[in-house]
């Protein structure tokens, strides 16, 4: 597919996260491999990722109006909630990794 979304995985600079239509996946930058397939509720739809400057976390916009955060060393779904009114197309995370603003 097509990647909707990408960043890289700022606490492991050597991968990078790629969000797609149907899909989240975490790469090696180096060799291209997949590291992980972050599975979960709500991966159709993903608008955006971010990956958090500090804890093993990505950090995911869909258009259900969910932000989904997920631990990309052990590849789950940490944690959901409802954030908008309408799906959620945008995503910031402050560098100390304090503050999420969302769009």
């Amino acid at each position: 597919g097509t990647p909707t979304s990408v960043d890289f995985v700022r606490d492991e600079p050597h991968k990078i996260v790629v969000a797609y239509d149907g899909a989240c996946v975490v790469f090696d930058a180096e060799t291209g491999s997949v590291v992980a397939r972050l599975e979960g509720s709500g991966t159709r739809g993903l608008n955006r990722v971010v990956a958090h400057p500090i804890q093993p976390l990505i950090i995911a916009a869909h258009e259900d109006r969910h932000i989904r955060f997920y631990d990309h060393r052990s590849a789950t779904l940490a944690h959901a909630m409802v954030a908008h009114l309408d799906a959620v197309t945008s995503l910031a995370v402050d560098p100390h990794g304090l503050y999420l603003l969302s769009g």
